[in-house]
């Protein structure tokens, strides 16, 4: 007997793009919410959709997506009726009787639903859940509902760039991890050369301050003021340039912390 696969994509880029591989190959592809402004061929492949929410305002600002459903034939799970051309109401009674009320997100709803349905094997793709998201709080059910699914003997798998199920080490078997060490030593000189970058800031501004005053009150000679006047502007470019390198390491330490903190290099 032919074995039965579903491919569940989430709205993660570090992975999602990976899941186009499976498409037209017999594996049923599941999409939720609006991913497909991210990855658009998965509205022509999906075989099923998950829009569940509850919550009317967010349901409101993505009418969108209820009139993108409805040009498709695709069922669309959702938590009540009538939402769009093929809602569907996902079988929440039968599930929390069989899998009880951990859900804090839709993909767990969607690993239960494979569970239920006897899927051999389930692909997740484009789900990180990152700690310092706001998703971190719903990721302990998702790696419930997947250690569950490999407990009842379905083959999960996740591709390597994913965030699920990985460690920096083997807690009480191995020692600190090198890169984590690494890691957190490149976060401190980060935070040092963010000083220095404010204090350029903060001097190069209170200079262009002081000058922009002068100008209009102080400077008595031509020679002064055509000086500020050239002065002023250079300043200004100073100012953003260091602004620049502040906002490139903001963005190198939130990328370090997600590292930090999803790998596990903090037990």
């Amino acid at each position: 007997m032919d074995k039965r696969g579903v491919v569940i994509v989430g709205g993660a880029n570090s992975t999602m793009g990976q899941a186009v591989e499976f498409f037209g190959g017999g594996y049923e592809i599941w999409g939720l919410n609006n991913i497909y402004h991210k990855l658009p061929s998965m509205l022509e492949n999906a075989t099923r959709w998950f829009q569940i929410h509850h919550d009317v305002d967010i349901v409101l600002t993505r009418r969108d997506m209820w009139e993108t459903y409805d040009k498709y034939d695709f069922p669309v799970y959702t938590n009540k009726e009538g939402l769009c051309k093929n809602a569907v109401v996902y079988p929440i009674k039968e599930i929390v009787v069989e899998f009880g009320i951990y859900f804090t997100n839709t993909i767990s709803y969607m690993i239960a639903l494979a569970i239920k349905e006897k899927f051999d094997e389930i692909h997740m793709y484009g789900v990180d859940m990152q700690i310092a998201s706001e998703f971190g709080g719903q990721r302990p059910s998702v790696e419930y509902f997947i250690g569950l699914a490999r407990g009842m003997g379905i083959n999960v798998l996740i591709p390597e760039g994913s965030d699920l199920l990985k460690t920096g080490r083997l807690y009480g078997f191995e020692g600190k991890n090198p890169i984590g060490g690494k890691v957190r030593n490149d976060l401190e000189h980060i935070e040092q050369d963010k000083r220095k970058i404010n204090t350029y800031i903060k001097k190069a501004r209170d200079e262009r301050m002081k000058l922009t005053g002068a100008l209009n009150n102080d400077l008595d000679t031509p020679e002064k003021i055509e000086w500020a006047k050239k002065r002023i502007p250079e300043l200004v470019e100073e100012e953003y340039k260091h602004i620049d390198s502040l906002t490139y390491l903001r963005g190198m330490k939130d990328a370090l912390e997600h590292f930090n903190a999803n790998w596990g290099f903090r037990i």
